[in-house]
């Protein structure tokens, strides 16, 4: 059997990918790295080229008749793929009747933990922003067919390099794609606070999508992350006061956190007035839908509904 890990970004997907779905005996695992050049060039296709492109590629893929094969990557959700219903088209085509995984999450910590990412990247990658410049910006986008959201972003926001944030995170939206394509019997919806929270509960109900040893799994899924959370020391580097923090030799920064223990804690985000309702309203919609065709449990991890 297939199963499809398509994501959400913020949700877990390097953790299930480096420490799970890579490690255990019961998986074959198709994931970054990708096993050779070829495949990483369909990979591409999938979610990033045009028809002509895919087209030309090779298709082939030789999966394994023994163990559940998962291919997992978050990209084929992300708002950083040009269209992601072409993209479930495509993966229909190339793996055909396979299961589908989304792993969801409350939409307001996720724009906080995607905002963390975003500071990752400055500042060589990405210009600095505040959490109200970011959102300012993913609001724009959302709403980009109206000219003046446009001018606005334009005008004000064009330093926040940023595509449809808000967009990728109404999950229905990719649950209704994905069954359309899939069938609704095939696609299967985690929630990632439950992960956090009663991982036990969070992994039998995935072991029963993806075939596999429960116990090995557990222990797993609880082996340290390789990618640890933003704490203060490093958001300090990222700020106005970042060109100033950067010049700090590294043996004072070992020091300073040692005789300082606020710079280890984990970066904390503050909403701007008026934007955590804001934010929420947008999927308060599709959360409700969620709740009464697979009947999550989302109320419970204060999702807007």
């Amino acid at each position: 059997m297939n199963c499809i890990h398509i994501g959400l970004p913020k949700c877990a997907s390097t953790s299930l990918q480096q420490n799970l779905f890579s490690k255990h005996p019961d998986i074959e695992y198709w994931g970054i790295p990708w096993k050779e050049d070829r495949i990483t060039s369909l990979m591409a296709c999938l979610h990033q080229h045009d028809s002509l492109d895919f087209e030309r590629v090779d298709k082939h893929v030789e999966l394994s008749p023994d163990k559940p094969n998962v291919i997992s990557y978050e990209r084929f959700s992300s708002d950083f793929n040009p269209d992601r219903k072409e993209t479930a088209k495509r993966l229909k085509e190339v793996f055909g009747d396979s299961e589908v995984l989304l792993v969801i999450r409350n939409q307001v910590d996720q724009m906080e933990s995607l905002y963390k990412q975003y500071l990752r990247g400055v500042p060589k990658a990405r210009a600095w922003c505040t959490f109200n410049e970011y959102l300012e910006a993913c609001y724009c986008r959302y709403f980009w067919e109206d000219p003046l959201m446009r001018s606005r972003y334009q005008e004000n926001f064009s330093h926040v390099t940023t595509m449809n944030r808000l967009s990728m995170l109404r999950s229905n939206d990719l649950v209704n794609l994905y069954s359309s394509y899939f069938g609704k019997e095939h696609v299967h919806i985690l929630v990632f606070e439950e992960l956090k929270v009663n991982r036990q509960a969070f992994m039998e109900k995935l072991c029963r999508i993806i075939p596999m040893d429960l116990d090995k799994a557990l222990t797993l899924i609880n082996l340290p992350q390789k990618q640890v959370a933003m704490d203060t020391a490093a958001y300090l580097t990222k700020g106005p006061w970042g060109k100033v923090a950067r010049l700090v030799p590294g043996p004072v920064k070992k020091i300073l956190r040692k005789t300082n223990r606020n710079f280890n804690n984990k970066m904390h985000v503050e909403w701007p007035g008026g934007w955590r309702t804001k934010v929420a309203d947008l999927f308060r919609d599709t959360n409700q839908e969620l709740v009464r065709e697979y009947g999550l449990p989302l109320k419970d991890y204060g999702y807007p509904l």
